[in-house]
């Protein structure tokens, strides 16, 4: 009798293999909705995934909103560590010259002075 559960692709369902930490090292991890990580078949089935919340496509940038807390947040990239209750307010972060949108692990390399 299998002790482990078989864990399934958070996009597709298909199963992955027995849930334990060999599996979740050799797959694909993402962000899900709720800032929660997951496995994913691979980085195909991780974008199809993403794609279902992005709301519109913005000077070349997609914008994605997600329902958390019963509001919805728009976000100008993937799992943000901020957000707008307001899809202009996040046009108009976008706009600006000054401010870069990179996701915010690579602020951390640039703090530790990795890159």
């Amino acid at each position: 009798m299998n002790k482990y559960l078989n864990c399934k692709c958070t996009y597709c369902n298909k199963e992955l293999g027995e849930f334990n930490f060999k599996t979740f090292a050799t797959h694909f991890k993402g962000y899900i909705q709720n800032g929660k990580r997951r496995i994913f078949c691979d980085k195909e089935c991780y974008n199809a995934y993403i794609k279902q919340f992005e709301v519109e496509v913005y000077n070349g940038n997609p914008i994605y909103a997600v329902e958390y807390d019963g509001e919805i947040r728009y976000m100008p990239y993937w799992f943000s560590s901020y957000y707008f209750t307001d899809i202009d307010n996040c046009k108009k972060r976008m706009e600006l010259k000054n401010t870069a949108i990179v996701p915010t692990a690579l602020l951390s390399l640039f703090a530790k002075g990795e890159m």
